[in-house]
C-alpha cells in the first residue's frame, strides 16, 4: 500500500510539474528557462559541497577529542587508505553530483 501511494504521489508530482513547465514555457522563452534551470542546478551543487564541507569541519572539530572516537582507533584504519583511492572516490563523488 505504501509503495502504491508513493507511485501515485510521484505521478501526481510529475503531472503537476509538466503543467507548470508548460505554463512557464508559454510565459518565458525556452532559452531563459533552460539557463535558469542550469543555474539552479549549479547553485544546488555548490550549496551541497559547502554543506558537506561545513558538516565535515564541524564534525571534525567536535569529535576529534571524543573518547568514543578515540576508542574506535580510526587513525589505524585511515592510515592504511591509499591516497589514490581517496582521489578516485572524490572524483566519482563530484562526477555523480554533476551528473
Amino acid at each position: 500500500m505504501i509503495s502504491y501511494i508513493s507511485i501515485v504521489g510521484a505521478e501526481l508530482g510529475t503531472e503537476k510539474g509538466n503543467h507548470l513547465i508548460e505554463g512557464l514555457l508559454a510565459a518565458i522563452p525556452a532559452k531563459k528557462h533552460y539557463t535558469g534551470k542550469m543555474l539552479g542546478i549549479c547553485f544546488l551543487i555548490a550549496f551541497q559541497l559547502v554543506l558537506y564541507a561545513v558538516f565535515g569541519l564541524v564534525g571534525f572539530l567536535l569529535l576529534r577529542h571524543s573518547t568514543f572516537v578515540k576508542s574506535l582507533h580510526l587513525n589505524d584504519y585511515l592510515a592504511k587508505i591509499d591516497p589514490q583511492y581517496l582521489w578516485i572516490s572524490l572524483i566519482l563523488a563530484l562526477l555523480s553530483l554533476f551528473l
